[in-house]
């Protein structure tokens, strides 16, 4: 094997194990509900790639970056019917909220 095939098993190697890792934590948040359950590492993983690359023209970057972070963290977490969000009354935001935590 030469420098370059053995440089790409190694990163291979280690994608995986950062990747396990990842998994097995959101695996333990999902299980004490402290995130949502259908979240997956995939949908983390392009999030952040999103909010690594901010939008042109922004003046403020860093306040941009803080901001969509904070609605990127409470978009993960378990969140009360009436902090759900969905269109209609209290009854239908519990059905909807439930419907989502599958």
């Amino acid at each position: 094997m030469d420098g370059g095939e053995q440089d790409s098993a190694e990163v291979a190697v280690r994608c995986r194990r950062v990747e396990g890792t990842c998994e097995s934590l959101m695996g333990r948040a999902r299980s004490a509900g402290q995130i949502r359950a259908y979240i997956g590492l995939r949908d983390l993983v392009i999030s952040m790639s999103r909010l690594a690359r901010p939008l042109p023209g922004i003046e403020d970057r860093e306040v941009d970056a803080h901001r969509c972070l904070d609605l990127l963290l409470d978009g993960l977490r378990v969140s009360t019917p009436a902090e759900c969000g969905a269109p209609g009354g209290a009854e239908e935001q519990a059905v909807t909220c439930t419907e989502h935590r599958v």
